[in-house]
């Protein structure tokens, strides 16, 4: 089984995966993006995986090494230093070249799910479920959800706490990059988002879908459903890392007018989901 963990930007696919990563029976890559390049010819799947090694500035696996976190197997790391961010590239490449490797070996297709499920268990030979996280599968829920050995799990969390973490970010360490020109207000984000979230209704039958606030605030039961759909042990799940803390920022993270841009865009979609406004 591969799972794809998928949602809008900031809405709870990093800690999400992190509770999965930290499941004794799973292993999560974080950002890969390899599903992206379903189906493309070898020599360009190639380009794509070694072009997000060169960019990322995110470990495509745990570098407990460099930053150990008390949750153990659910660590995170945040480049802060030059340093850093040339350890984490060059990890990042020599993984994506020994995926690689292991792809051009297989069997099947190279670049079909099935080849990168296998692929993804040699490098993790003790996972009963390999997969991975990358926000923006949200946009490929239709081809996606027609693989018979690929499971999404899709987060979904409130639109004005979306927009307000997002905005912060692009105005802080996502800085000028090109790609943040699509969400640099809240009417790009709130706009993006109701378009995610209809994508996510849409295949809603083929995924399994987590409401933020849930995990959050009931991260027991959020976690035995999603264990039920896997067939894990819920126990395993690194569920003390969950905090509430960030629901509701949006108080203070957004203008008023802000606010009140969200809430004219993405107020029905909000309401249809069950948020309060």
């Amino acid at each position: 089984m591969f799972v794809a963990i998928a949602g809008h930007q900031r809405s709870g696919t990093t800690l999400l995966s992190q509770l999965c990563r930290g499941h004794p029976d799973m292993a999560i890559t974080l950002e890969l993006a390899c599903l992206q390049g379903l189906d493309l010819p070898t020599t360009e799947y190639a380009i794509h995986i070694l072009g997000r090694a060169a960019r990322s500035q995110a470990p495509f696996v745990p570098l407990h090494f460099l930053k150990p976190r008390p949750s153990g197997p659910a660590a995170t790391f945040n480049p802060r230093s030059a340093l850093r961010r040339e350890i984490v590239r060059w990890a990042n490449l020599g993984f994506a070249t020994s995926h690689l490797a292991r792809l051009i070996l297989s069997r099947d297709r190279p670049t079909s799910a099935t080849a990168m499920e296998t692929a993804l268990r040699g490098a993790f030979p003790k996972a009963r479920i390999v997969g991975d996280k990358w926000p923006d599968y949200i946009w490929q829920l239709d081809e996606l959800t027609r693989e018979p050995n690929v499971r999404c799990v899709v987060i979904y969390r409130d639109a004005r706490d979306v927009a307000s973490s997002t905005l912060e970010r692009v105005r802080t360490v996502w800085g000028k990059r090109v790609w943040t020109r699509s969400i640099n207000t809240a009417e790009k984000v709130a706009d993006r988002w109701v378009y995610a979230m209809t994508v996510m209704e849409r295949y809603a039958s083929a995924c399994h879908i987590i409401r933020y606030e849930n995990l959050v605030l009931w991260p027991a039961e959020t976690l035995t459903k999603l264990s039920e759909w896997l067939d894990v042990n819920p126990d395993g799940f690194p569920s003390q890392i969950v905090r509430a803390s960030s629901m509701g920022k949006y108080r203070s993270g957004l203008t008023p007018e802000e606010m009140q841009t969200v809430i004219e865009i993405a107020g029905p979609t909000m309401e249809r989901l069950g948020y309060e406004l």
